[in-house]
This record gives structure tokens, C-alpha cells and sequence, in this order.
């Protein structure tokens, strides 16, 4: 191999790593195509492939186009009300400022996210917490779907449209590190809630 081969190599990971989108690069550099003879360029895809083979064997499946793991599809509770006593459907996630307003104001999704087993195919709705100052649960979003993201246990929830203001619900009387990490309640709670602590009560 060459320089320009390694440099296709290059390119076509970190493309490949865009379209994934299960890790944040640091790189901020986009490698441009180099110029290969079409035979060139067949025998690269064709160590490309072997490198996509090899690599979630080592535990690393950054350049894996995701596959959704649950597609909750969110039932409108105006028509299809939520039916009394029905376990907890929505997950709430706490969330600085600027990844707020980046992530999941921006680009309609929130990742990095720990599910606890067996509320994979249960969620169909996430809250979002912003911690200080706001303090406050502020947004909320119908979830689309569920992937995996980064080589953690982490998912990704996609949201089906742009996330709708809520309360605020404050932190108020909550304990001290309630929202330290995800919390899980019902849709119906969210929307009566006045304070956090209404939400972290059995759901």
C-alpha cells in the first residue's frame, strides 16, 4: 500500500463514521477523495471491508450504520389515551445547557443514553432536565427510535419531531442528586406534574 491508498482508507473511515454517527469525531478535518486508478481503488474497498469486518471483533463498531434496537412510534395520548396504572413510558435525561440546545433542541435526538434492561421497548417519550441554573424539566419529544451509540451499552433516541416545551417542572424539594442520572416515569405524570418530585414516586 501506498500513501494514497492510506489516505482512501482515510477518507472513506471517517466518511463512514459520519454516516454512522455513533461517535462524536474530534477531527475537525474531512479528508478529501485521492485520485486512484479504478483497480486501485477495488483492491482498497476491498481491504475497507476486511478492516469492517475485523474491527467489531475488537469491540470498536463506531463505523456500524446503527440499527434501531426499538421503534416505540409514540401514540398521541389526546386519541389513544394511556391506560390507568400502565408502567412508566418515559425516560428523563438530565442535560447541560449547550448539549441542550445542540442535541436536543437542534438535532432532534439525545445519545449517550443508559437504559435500564427492559425499558427498551417501553419508551416512547424523553423529558429533558436542564440542570443548573434552568433546573427544571423544560422539553419533551416523542421517541421514533432507539440504536445503539458509541462501545459503551449506550443508545441513541431519535426523536419523531422537534421537542415541545413543557412546565417548567423544577427540581424544587427533590433530594439532593435526583437528577444525577436518567430517571423513568409515565407521560400522563409529566404532563401534571408542578415539581420533580411528583415524577420520582413510584410510576
Amino acid at each position: 500500500m501506498n500513501r494514497a491508498h492510506v489516505t482512501w482508507l482515510e477518507y472513506a473511515l471517517v466518511k463512514r463514521a459520519n454516516e454512522a454517527r455513533r461517535c462524536h469525531l474530534d477531527n475537525g478535518n474531512s479528508p478529501q477523495e485521492p485520485a486512484l486508478s479504478e483497480a486501485e481503488k477495488a483492491d482498497t474497498r476491498a481491504f475497507l471491508k476486511e478492516i469492517l469486518q475485523i474491527l467489531p471483533l475488537a469491540g470498536l463498531r463506531a463505523f456500524e450504520i446503527p440499527k434501531a434496537v426499538a421503534s416505540p412510534e409514540a401514540a398521541d395520548p389526546a386519541i389513544v389515551p394511556l391506560a390507568k396504572g400502565a408502567g412508566p413510558d418515559t425516560i428523563i435525561v438530565p442535560a447541560q445547557k449547550e448539549g441542550f440546545e445542540r442535541v436536543f433542541l437542534g438535532e432532534d435526538c439525545w445519545h449517550a443514553v443508559r437504559i435500564s434492561g427492559g425499558m427498551l421497548d417501553r419508551i416512547k417519550y424523553i423529558a429533558g432536565y436542564q440542570t443548573q441554573p434552568v433546573s427544571a424539566i423544560t422539553h419533551y419529544a416523542p421517541v421514533s427510535r432507539i440504536e445503539p451509540y458509541g462501545e459503551e451499552g449506550k443508545y441513541k433516541l431519535v426523536f419523531s419531531e422537534k421537542a415541545k416545551p413543557i412546565g417548567p417542572i423544577p427540581f424544587a424539594d427533590a433530594p439532593q442528586g435526583a437528577m444525577q442520572g436518567t430517571r423513568y416515569t409515565t407521560f400522563a405524570k409529566l404532563q401534571s406534574a408542578t415539581r420533580l418530585s411528583d415524577l420520582l414516586g413510584k410510576s
